[in-house]
């Protein structure tokens, strides 16, 4: 569960959502404003551990994929530099 709660620290919550009878949800005003959603943009749905859903905007699926390169650059430089000091 730490896993879960350090990955979400920088995150920010909205409020909750109900889903309606069609499977349908409205996403908070704060958050549409925030992330400059409109009616008629594409989202991409994402999950992980089984317990989180997010949505990404598909005009900015390139500078998401960005940042998870550098996080995982970031994360690689930090293990290796860990197995050198262990070595």
């Amino acid at each position: 569960m730490t896993d879960f709660l350090h990955a979400m620290a920088d995150h920010k919550i909205y409020g909750s959502v109900i889903v309606n009878t069609k499977w349908q949800i409205v996403i908070p005003k704060e958050a549409r404003a925030y992330l400059g959603i409109k009616a008629g943009d594409t989202l991409l749905v994402t999950s992980k551990w089984t317990c989180f859903l997010g949505f990404v905007k598909a005009d900015n699926i390139k500078e998401l994929i960005n940042k998870l390169q550098k996080s995982i650059d970031i994360e690689d430089t930090s293990d290796k530099k860990k197995q050198h000091r262990k070595s």
